[in-house]
């Protein structure tokens, strides 16, 4: 029997007259009595364990309990909560809007994460669950019904749609997968979404700088600046993460638009927020965190220019091989047009340049089968030599903020002539910052053919950017004056390879040597040492030097066996050398060294110089005196060693006439051991307590007071 879908479905319910009736499966008086409280923001200014964050530690515990709930519910009861309880909307809309992102500068604490990362997780369960129109064969609901009821109830819309995004999408929310068949279900089943979406992409753009040009104010503060910045920045990212996660979106957009519109936001906003900062007092700490922001800003848009043009262009399609030439072809036109929009500003270009590997995609269309001549390529690359040349002298905000960090660790500001107008000369990068080996050394790791002064002389060109440093050498785009400090750096390094240190060479390096000794005579001079005027001073009578003496690389003996049978020969002559090591063995040294003998057996059959006994030893004695003499007597013959007493100063000691042992002697009393594996019985017990009685006095502690203590307490049975 074929199931009917869920909107379709009766259920017999009791009727409140005693009979039953027939009422719609997603009827309201199947509602669960759940109600969800709203997310809240985590408070990032207060301090840790403060009430507020307490407070909300216990909300985001209530939130999960009730989303697990939600979560085990059958299908039908599901969606009956979806459909009559507002305050599940009202949750999954405000966890959408406040949730923390993945590129926001703050971040929750470490003791309060995991409970958040759970509750983004049953989150995300849920908003899946809603996409689905059909979980099994039996737990369906229509085609129309699924979409009239997600429209009509409001529970998906385009802001949630980007929300979703930019929380759970790609490439930053890593569930980018499961949200494109989310999206997909939803435009699929619902098509007043796609006209949506037309209306979004008409006037999105037009809004979002409508908006910021309206919030931007000469009258701004710093934080007003970092604020607007940072709306800026989560914009453009919440733009690539829709046209990411959900590519035929771009459809909808008048990408060329957008493209010019964000172009010319960027430069008439950076360049007047960096004007703007010049002229505010604004300290060292806040300087760098803006400097910060606007670089995440800067990237951000030409990360949204590339997803844009990548995209649109359908770039993918040129590593097809299936393709003709024409679709080929297509794309890479396109491509090259789309990016000499982003020739309208210069610093634009040189940015998309660096950030989004533009020789990189240049190489992929020569690869393909696109026809496209070089001069589409020579046009786009010119613009970005023109601007690099352009942009020898550092910016006044990158001056600004390299004096603060050199205020910062301790370094005097850079000084300024007497009219307050730096030189020509200051304008440029010219002292390396404190921190030029770390970056020297980073760049080195890729590129070790290259010296420091090569490397400094780049970092110093590209503003300390270690990343444009390597990306320019991967691409061999460096400007002129560095090219030539590369071409005679690779020259030297190559003339320096290819020579050949033989005896031949030997007297020219010497020579070389003798002439550099004298340029630096000064030096050595001044230096004096304990080999000088020796047979091979190189620096003081090179002359002198016997080449014969010197031997390179491994000697190779052809009288080894000649050397190795003399060397017997000598031994068997000289028998004081000849040791016998058979004697004594390193392992036994190694594992009994510091070894404390036992009185057993094994310890006995050895001599007693090599039995180390402890000095507290003794031993309980049975029938008093004659087991002890009895035991003194089987030592005796055991153990050979001196007879006297007066050879023997442990042996009375060892005997129980030491002071330690004296006390146990006058009552000796038999020592009562339980085989192993039987149950002791009760002499023995009673002689275990006995012990434990007449301990020492004066030891760790007493225990015999501790005994009567306990036992006054009633501890112990007797």
């Amino acid at each position: 029997m074929v199931s009917l879908p869920l909107d379709k479905r009766d259920v017999h319910v009791k009727s409140e007259k005693g009979g039953t009736e027939k009422v719609p499966a997603l009827d309201k008086r199947f509602l669960t009595d759940i109600n969800f409280l709203q997310y809240n923001a985590f408070p990032i200014h207060e301090k840790n364990d403060s009430p507020i964050i307490t407070e909300w530690h216990q909300e985001v515990k209530i939130l999960l309990y009730d989303l697990e709930v939600l979560l085990t519910l059958p299908h039908e009861k599901f969606w009956v909560q979806l459909i009559h309880d507002p305050t599940l909307h009202t949750m999954l809309s405000t966890f959408l809007q406040k949730a923390p992102r993945s590129w926001d500068l703050w971040s929750i604490p470490e003791k309060y994460y995991q409970s958040h990362l759970k509750l983004s997780k049953f989150v995300f369960l849920t908003l899946l669950r809603m996409s689905t129109d059909k979980e099994s064969p039996d737990c369906f609901l229509s085609k129309e019904a699924f979409g009239f009821t997600i429209y009509e109830n409001f529970m998906f819309d385009m802001p949630k749609i980007i929300d979703l995004c930019s929380l759970y999408g790609h490439p930053y929310g890593g569930n980018g997968i499961l949200v494109n068949k989310m999206l997909t279900n939803i435009f699929t089943k619902q098509i007043s979404y796609v006209e949506d979406l037309k209306v979004v992409a008409s006037q999105l753009t037009h809004n979002v700088i409508d908006n910021i040009t309206s919030k931007y104010d000469k009258s701004l503060t710093t934080i007003g600046l970092y604020d607007l910045l940072c709306y800026y920045y989560d914009t453009c990212m919440s733009m690539i993460c829709l046209f990411s996660t959900y590519p035929p979106t771009l459809n909808y957009f008048e990408t060329s638009n957008v493209i010019s519109s964000f172009v010319t936001l960027y430069g008439h906003l950076f360049h007047d927020i960096k004007t703007k900062l010049k002229h505010l007092s604004t300290p060292a700490h806040d300087l760098h965190s803006m400097k910060h922001v606007i670089h995440r800003g800067q990237v951000a848009t030409v990360k949204l220019f590339h997803c844009i043009i990548w995209g649109s262009c359908q770039m993918d399609q040129l590593l097809d091989d299936k393709l003709s030439v024409d679709e080929h072809t297509r794309c890479a036109e396109q491509f090259i047009a789309m990016v000499s929009l982003l020739l309208g500003d210069a610093k634009v270009m040189t940015k998309y340049y660096h950030e989004c590997n533009l020789p990189k995609t240049f190489s992929i269309i020569k690869s393909s089968k696109a026809e496209v001549g070089q001069d589409h390529f020579n046009y786009i690359l010119n613009a970005i030599d023109i601007e690099r040349d352009s942009k020898k002298d550092i910016s006044d905000l990158d001056k600004v903020h390299y004096n603060s960090c050199k205020v910062l660790n301790g370094h005097a500001i850079a000084q300024t002539q007497s009219d307050g107008h730096t030189s020509s000369t200051d304008k440029r990068m010219t002292d390396p910052p404190p921190n030029i080996e770390l970056l020297i050394n980073s760049v080195k790791d890729i590129f070790p053919q290259y010296n420091n002064a090569f490397i400094q002389e780049c970092l110093l060109y590209y503003e300390c950017s270690g990343e444009n440093v390597i990306s320019a050498l991967i691409g061999d785009n460096l400007p002129p004056h560095l090219e030539k400090l590369k071409s005679e750096n690779s020259s030297k390094s190559s003339h320096d390879h290819n020579k050949v240190f033989n005896h031949d060479n030997v007297q020219e390096t010497v020579k070389t040597s003798s002439a550099d000794s004298v340029q630096g005579s000064a030096i050595l001079s001044s230096r004096q040492n304990i080999f000088d005027n020796d047979e091979f001073d190189v620096f003081n009578n090179p002359q002198e030097l016997n080449l014969d003496k010197i031997h390179m690389g491994k000697r190779i003996c052809q009288n080894d066996e000649t050397q190795f049978e003399a060397g017997k020969i000598f031994l068997k002559n000289n028998p004081k050398f000849n040791f016998e090591y058979d004697e004594y063995e390193d392992e036994y040294d190694d594992t009994y060294d510091g070894l404390i003998a036992a009185d057993d057996s094994t310890a006995t059959t050895e001599p007693p110089e090599f039995v180390i006994k402890p000095l507290n030893e003794y031993h309980y004695s049975i029938d008093g005196d004659a087991a002890g003499s009895q035991i003194e007597e089987q030592t005796s013959e055991n153990v050979p060693g001196p007879s006297t007493k007066s050879e023997r100063p442990l042996n009375d000691e060892h005997h129980g006439n030491g002071r330690g042992n004296r006390r146990r002697q006058q009552n000796p009393k038999p020592r009562a051991e339980d085989k192993v594996g039987q149950k002791a019985d009760g002499k023995v017990l009673q002689q275990r307590r006995r012990d434990n009685e007449n301990k020492a006095a004066r030891g760790n502690h007493n225990r015999k007071r501790g005994a009567d203590k306990k036992r006054r307490g009633g501890m112990l049975h007797m």
